[in-house]
């Protein structure tokens, strides 16, 4: 079960103005996260406590639809360390990074997440499992991206 009240235990910082500059989505919106796919975009993390990625993954979720589903693209799992056991058949695979100014020990992280060139466009929910609570952490849009070489 998904609990909304994600700031008990972890801050998250979309930082929609700059990644929808980085994204020229900004004269759509700049309260919310609008992201092209194939692009980067970073969001921050504040834990109540240190981050030790060997003991306790974190994993983050993004999914879109009534019925996501790996196969079909509209369900991806991301985690740190990348220990995440996908489908076989999973298509449109999300990535996701620690920036390298992230401060890990203070429970600081800024992570770099990158939605596939081929991903639906479409309204995500970003969820996020850490130790044992998981939590809704953000609601985006993701928009076709004529500038990405993979683009289908």
């Amino acid at each position: 079960m998904i609990s909304a009240d994600v700031k008990r235990s972890i801050e998250v910082d979309l930082h929609s103005k700059t990644n929808n500059t980085e994204h020229r989505t900004s004269e759509i919106s700049e309260d919310e996260l609008i992201v092209r796919r194939g692009q980067p975009f970073t969001l921050s993390l504040k834990l109540t406590q240190p981050f030790q990625p060997d003991l306790y993954p974190l994993t983050i979720t993004a999914l879109t639809g009534e019925h996501p589903a790996e196969d079909l693209g509209t369900l991806s799992y991301m985690s740190i360390p990348d220990g995440v056991q996908r489908s076989p058949s999973a298509k449109a695979v999300w990535k996701m990074e620690l920036h390298k100014n992230s401060s890990p020990l203070l429970g600081n992280l800024t992570l770099i997440i990158i939605p596939p060139a081929d991903a639906p466009i479409g309204d995500y929910r970003l969820s996020v499992k850490h130790m044992h609570e998981e939590a809704l952490l953000a609601t985006l849009t993701v928009l076709f991206n004529p500038w990405c070489p993979g683009r289908l």
